[in-house]
């Protein structure tokens, strides 16, 4: 009888903390699942600030920087400096992937891009609910002078970013 109550106790133990592990799990806002690890947001770009540029698309004021159906860079900067660390970036916005389906590449740089933190390439948005494109995690051991965050298109590509978060793990 002992060692039936010892597993019972166990598994009680074991329910109660996958409940506490799903009840600390939330959303912040900003499509990003923040989890037991705090984030702190250090950006909020818009694809209208100046530091944003693109070789191959517009900026509207109200949808943001739309692709012009070329295949090229759409979306480059903000070149700003961050500390050592490990990062989230969230980019909003949709993506129409071309037929036959060809993937646009995201990816976070530095050092006039001869260092890439992290790379992805997606067909279709991560999360098209909530306007995120996608989420790319990081680590900059020695922090960055020029942080980048580029997105590349292919050609015929329907692609529209309004802006990205760039948050810090605590």
């Amino acid at each position: 009888m002992t060692s039936f109550i010892k597993r019972l106790a166990a598994v009680a133990l074991f329910l109660l903390l996958a409940v506490l592990s799903a009840c600390s799990s939330s959303d912040n806002g900003s499509g990003a699942s923040n989890s037991s690890t705090a984030m702190t947001e250090i950006a909020n770009i818009s694809v209208s600030d100046s530091r944003v540029g693109s070789l191959v698309g517009t900026k509207d004021p109200t949808r943001g920087l739309i692709s012009d159906e070329r295949g090229g860079v759409l979306m480059f900067g903000p070149y700003m400096a961050i500390q050592p660390g490990k990062y989230r970036v969230v980019i909003r916005g949709q993506y129409a992937a071309p037929a036959p389906t060809v993937p646009m590449t995201l990816d976070v740089v530095h050092a006039r891009a001869a260092v890439t933190l992290a790379k992805i390439t997606i067909d279709k948005p991560e999360d098209q609910a909530k306007g995120v494109l996608a989420t790319l995690d990081f680590e900059a051991p020695n922090g960055a002078a020029d942080l980048e965050v580029r997105a590349i298109v292919p050609a015929k590509a329907d692609a529209t970013i309004s802006g990205y978060g760039i948050y810090k793990f605590q």
